[in-house]
């Protein structure tokens, strides 16, 4: 049974996630349902890296803030009266001019290289997505793909689903 004359727009910032720091999305469904498929679309922040200094573990950062765009097609799978979903998506970023490194994980800026690149990932988890308007809830698993690795990531969202 679909619920007919919800709308179907929400709008959550993400902390970690697609973008992967954090980004604000809007979020609709293709249904005249609660649940089903939809896609996600956003604005993101993350830092540019630009030096390490120091050795590990006693390192920082220096460079800016650069913009992001994740987007995403996903699935919600769940009964459409209820307000609880399983929800799985297959996303990606957008990530103008990035600082590609051989190996993130060990932080070899000496190999790196400036380019404008997609990153590939995926989302698996709990979606609290109200049948009216009300407060939507994000968490899950999020494997980013970052040049030759997986990074196993998680976000969590926070924000409303609007009602017409």
């Amino acid at each position: 049974m679909q619920l007919q004359g919800q709308e179907k727009i929400s709008i959550y910032g993400d902390a970690g996630g697609a973008s992967p720091v954090m980004s604000v999305n809007i979020d609709k469904r293709f249904t005249g349902s609660n649940q089903g498929i939809g896609f996600r679309a956003g604005l993101g922040l993350i830092p540019a890296q630009t030096r390490v200094l120091g050795q590990f573990p006693h390192w920082e950062m220096e460079g800016n803030w650069k913009f992001t765009i994740p987007v995403a097609i996903n699935y919600l799978l769940g009964h459409p009266q209820q307000s609880n979903f399983l929800e799985l998506a297959l996303q990606g970023t957008y990530i103008p001019k990035a600082t590609i490194v051989d190996s993130w994980s060990s932080l070899n800026i000496e190999d790196e290289r400036i380019v404008n690149r997609f990153m590939p990932s995926a989302f698996i988890g709990y979606r609290r997505n109200p049948v009216g308007q009300g407060i939507v809830f994000r968490l899950g698993y999020n494997p980013l793909v970052l040049d030759k690795e997986v990074v196993h990531w998680f976000g969590a969202s926070l924000g409303w689903k609007f009602k017409r």
